[in-house]
């Protein structure tokens, strides 16, 4: 069975709960992933989205993400941890995360539906090294794929420079993050994809650059 293979070039819609793997208080609902990316809703109304890359789905519910590798399957494709995993045959797809299944999660065409983010809302990522970060109401969430590990700072101080760029700064109790998001086009070459922001990030000193989206 082939995997779902309909690029979405839109705002991804999502619900959240907090349950084991990664753990966080008051998780944003919207996420805007990259390429190769769909959206699933499932019963009471519950939305997860999934990125196929590397032979392994991510799934994103929340700030929480789960690393899934590609699993054997008697039909359809199925991605698993072992705990936690996503199989989909067309445009249907089950879903388990812990203690919660869904069995009749349905494709959603992103299009379709009119989704009202914060004006601060903000999503970047990399391939090299991989990893993920989220700006949403004030909060901002960085994930580290090698460390399987979402970091998140409950608030953050914003201020901007005279060349049109935001710098935010946050802190947690073990952790400091500066984040510069300039207006420049900025291309990721393993997802061969073009963004209209270039991110770099300073994680307890240590620098990240990506790339990064905005919705208009």
């Amino acid at each position: 069975m082939k995997k779902i293979m309909i690029p979405i070039l839109a705002i991804i819609l999502l619900m959240c709960s907090c349950t084991k793997k990664c753990h966080f208080n008051s998780p944003p609902k919207y996420n805007i992933p990259a390429d190769n990316v769909f959206v699933f809703q499932c019963e009471n109304d519950e939305f997860y989205t999934v990125h196929f890359q590397d032979d392994a789905a991510y799934l994103y519910h929340g700030y929480e993400v789960y690393k899934l590798p590609r699993a054997l399957s008697a039909s359809g494709a199925r991605y698993s941890d072992g705990v936690n995993e996503f199989w989909n045959k067309g445009d249907m797809a089950m879903i388990t995360i812990g203690d919660e299944s869904y069995q009749n999660c349905e494709l959603v065409h992103p299009n379709e539906r009119q989704v009202k983010l914060p004006a601060d809302y903000f999503w970047a990522m990399s391939n090299d090294p991989r990893w993920s970060l989220t700006i949403f109401d004030n909060e901002i969430a960085v994930f580290f794929d090698k460390k399987n590990k979402v970091y998140r700072f409950s608030s953050s101080s914003l201020e901007k420079t005279g060349k049109g760029a935001k710098v935010y700064n946050a802190q947690s109790e073990e952790h400091t993050l500066k984040v510069i998001i300039t207006e420049k086009k900025c291309y990721d070459k393993k997802s061969d994809q073009t963004f209209p922001y270039h991110v770099e990030f300073f994680f307890n000193g240590k620098e990240y650059n990506g790339c990064g989206t905005s919705p208009k």
